[in-house]
């Protein structure tokens, strides 16, 4: 099981990634009516996902947030706390093996739902070969 983290969209918040081989599914949170304790399980392959891209700023105002707010408080931060964490964060990644990477991104399906979500690098690279 993949970690994903939805923002926004047509999912509920526990829906999970699988990825296996060279497939992908969501599977969603069980609810009532989805039969013996197993939610609905989404493959997603090109017949089934409209689109599929990295989010950017244009994709993100599509989903009605504001996120330069937090982008500017985030700025602010780094330029007050930058100096005087500089070294203490540097010395952490290095012992760490560096910082995860997560990639944004916006999924559509062809019935219409869709999501903003943000998962690992690697994730979203498998994701993308099974998309592709």
């Amino acid at each position: 099981m993949t970690s994903l983290d939805i923002h926004a969209g047509d999912f509920p918040e526990r829906t999970r990634l699988a990825l296996t081989g060279r497939g992908a599914k969501l599977q969603l949170p069980w609810k009532s009516g989805d039969g013996w304790g197993v939610g609905e399980q989404l493959d997603l392959n090109k017949s089934t996902v409209k689109d599929f891209s990295v989010a950017s700023e244009e994709t993100i105002k599509k989903f009605g947030r504001a996120a330069g707010m937090s982008a500017a408080a985030g700025v602010a931060g780094a330029i007050i706390a930058g100096p005087l964490l500089a070294v203490p964060a540097m010395m952490a990644g290095a012992l760490a093996g560096g910082r995860k990477k997560n990639v944004t991104f916006v999924l559509e399906l062809n019935d219409g739902r869709r999501m903003l979500a943000t998962t690992d690098s690697k994730s979203f690279e498998k994701l993308q070969a099974a998309l592709f």
